[in-house]
Order: structure tokens, then sequence, then C-alpha cells
């Protein structure tokens, strides 16, 4: 699969500004890949593991644990729980502070994750279709809703998941808004925050990042 991938900035670029409302950064009570999780249930809790797992994503602002990569759709039942017919999930979770730091348990907002889900392409035609009609009704007429460069999810997706991603050249649609995934513009059905939920028109890919609340 061909990825998106270019040079990491050494910070932060203007994703933010692009993405706007979605980009909400200062969401989850336990860790979402933490505690009972199968095979790696031998490595405790979040805030239990040993932090030499741990590496810092600069872009991101985040720690991640770069051996970390699930294959799961119950988030996505449990969060999206309008998507139909999903075909793969692709998540990775981690703190915003470092783990090495805390001599407190970390409080829930410290956690965030993030997910690569695999749709079919008329699903994603449809939730784009949804977007543009949200934004002609809320946006003053407007029909074309602000779209994400590749370079700008990069800035916030952890490299674990660059990997899965592959190109949108026309730009990511935000979905803010959209009844399938949120309560409301930023809150998952599963009751997350969510800082970025992106479609690629004409392809088969839904890129989140969320922390919990």
């Amino acid at each position: 699969m061909t990825s998106p991938h270019r040079t990491r900035t050494a910070g932060r670029t203007a994703a933010c500004a692009v993405v706007a409302g979605l980009c909400l950064f200062p969401l989850a009570s336990c860790g979402l890949l933490g505690g009972d999780r199968g095979e790696d249930d031998d490595k405790g809790d979040r805030g239990g593991r040993d932090s030499s797992s741990w590496a810092y994503d600069e872009d991101s602002a985040r720690y991640y644990r770069p051996e970390l990569v699930t294959q799961s759709t119950d988030l996505v039942s449990t969060h999206f729980p309008g998507l139909d017919d999903v075909q793969r999930v692709t998540i990775t979770d981690g703190q915003f502070t470092d783990p090495d730091g805390r001599e407190l348990l970390p409080a829930p907002d410290d956690y965030w994750w993030q997910g690569v889900v695999e749709l079919p392409a008329e699903q994603v035609d449809s939730l784009v279709e949804e977007a543009r009609q949200l934004e002609a009704s809320d946006g003053g007429g407007q029909d074309e809703p602000d779209t994400v460069s590749d370079d700008e999810l990069l800035d916030v997706i952890v490299p674990t998941l660059e990997p899965e991603l592959t190109p949108c050249p026309g730009g990511w649609i935000p979905l803010a808004g959209v009844e399938a995934l949120t309560q409301g513009a930023n809150i998952s059905h599963g009751g997350d925050l969510l800082e970025i939920v992106v479609v690629c028109e004409g392809g088969t890919q839904l890129v989140t990042s969320a922390r919990d609340m």
C-alpha cells in the first residue's frame, strides 16, 4: 500500500489551522488498547508500562509505542455505529504526557487513540455527500468542505499508522457533524472527543484521531 510519507518537521505545522474546529488539542478513561486486551495483558495498563517502549512524535506532540498496532473492528462499533460493512480497522494509542515523568495516575484526557478504517467506496461517497449537505446548510451556502492535505494529516497521525495511509491528492474531507460518526460536531457516539475525522473522496479510507473523555 502506497503511503503519503514526507520528511517530518521538527514540530507542529499549521495543521490545526486547516482542520479548524476538529483539531482541539487539549480525549479517555482507561486506555483503549491498555488493560484487558488479549496478548498485551502481560504488559499491564498504560500508566504502568515500561517507558523504554515509548517514543515521542514531535509533529503530533504525543507519546506512542512503535510496536503497538492492533487490528480490531470493536472500535468502530463503539464509536462509529453508523458505519456499515467495515473491512479493516488499524488502531494505536498512547499518552500526551511523558509516561516516564508521571508520579501520579494520568488524567483520563491524557490518553489518545487513532485509527485508519477501510470502507467500501460507496460508503465513503455517502459520507462525503452528507458532509457537503451539512456545509451547505451551516456554512452560508458553501457546498465544498475545507480539505486537509496529506502533509497536514501526517502532522496529526503518529508514525506507527503512516504506512496504512494511502495518498489523497484532492485533500481529505472533514466529517464533523456527520450523524453516522458524531453526536454534534466533535464527539463520537462512544463519547470521545474527535480531534480529526476525515475521508478521501473517491477512496476507501476514513482516518480519525481522538482523545478519551
